[in-house]
């Protein structure tokens, strides 16, 4: 019963590996995230994320 718990949960982690693994790779790697648009792809390197107190990132205790 444990061997079958172990490889569970070993091929439930490969799963979020490679998903992420593929993620990083076109995030960093391709343009499949940019816009067909390339006024939009300006527009979004010209500008940034307004961060204000009620935008929550991470609250450290």
């Amino acid at each position: 019963m444990m061997l079958i718990a172990k490889y569970l949960w070993i091929n439930g982690a490969i799963i979020f590996i490679v998903l992420g693994s593929v993620h990083l790779f076109y995030t960093f790697f391709t343009n499949k995230f940019y816009s067909r648009n390339t006024h939009v792809n300006a527009e979004m390197k010209s500008s940034h994320p307004i961060l204000t107190q009620s935008t929550l990132i991470l609250i450290y205790h």
